[in-house]
């Protein structure tokens, strides 16, 4: 009926509830973002390495990732660290300029 309020959608201030996912969904649907995000991450890495270009900026790997399997913002260089992290690749840091230089990489 018009005007009833579903009660789950609601607390007991009147303010709307968002659902959360589950624990274990939530994991999976991480996992799920991460791996696609990591494949690409390493093929990108891969073809710069390959080109004789390893060094570039963050953002520009942001970029390419938002723009070819999406994620939220700052999570292409989580998952970059965690590659180096789990040795898929190497590379060094000069954090004034926020560029990065790949130094191996063996995806």
């Amino acid at each position: 009926m018009a005007g009833e309020r579903q009660a789950a959608l609601f607390d007991f201030n009147d303010r709307v509830v968002v659902p959360t996912p589950k624990a274990s969904e939530q994991s999976k649907q991480l996992a799920r973002v991460e791996s696609k995000q990591g494949a690409f991450i390493l093929s990108w890495c891969s073809l710069r390495w390959d080109c004789g270009s390893p060094t570039f900026h963050l953002a520009d790997l942001e970029n390419a990732v938002q723009a070819n399997v999406g994620g939220t913002p700052g999570s292409a260089g989580r998952v970059m660290r965690d590659l180096k992290a789990k040795g898929h690749l190497d590379y060094t840091v000069e954090r004034s300029a926020s560029r990065y230089t790949l130094t191996s990489v063996r995806g």
